[in-house]
């Protein structure tokens, strides 16, 4: 769990292989922020993977309940 220190929706990290890292952040934005410079960059430190590739991707979904989105990428995880 990634800690939110300006909300009360957590992040999440996980490595489902060696090597390669996942940081998930909640939608809003500021808490996104907060949580990037508070908690995930000192992880990211602390675990030393600072040097390493950072890849992004901005998902957006409409039209569908947080739950129906979990039960839908659940697989994929």
């Amino acid at each position: 769990v990634l800690p939110n220190p300006t909300g009360t929706a957590p992040g999440i990290i996980w490595t489902p292989q060696p090597g390669f890292t996942v940081l998930t952040f909640p939608g809003v934005p500021s808490e996104m922020r907060a949580m990037w410079q508070q908690t995930a960059v000192p992880w990211l430190q602390a675990q030393h993977l600072v040097a390493g590739t950072f890849r992004s991707r901005l998902l957006h979904f409409w039209g569908l309940s947080e739950s129906s989105l979990a039960e839908s990428v659940a697989p994929l995880l």
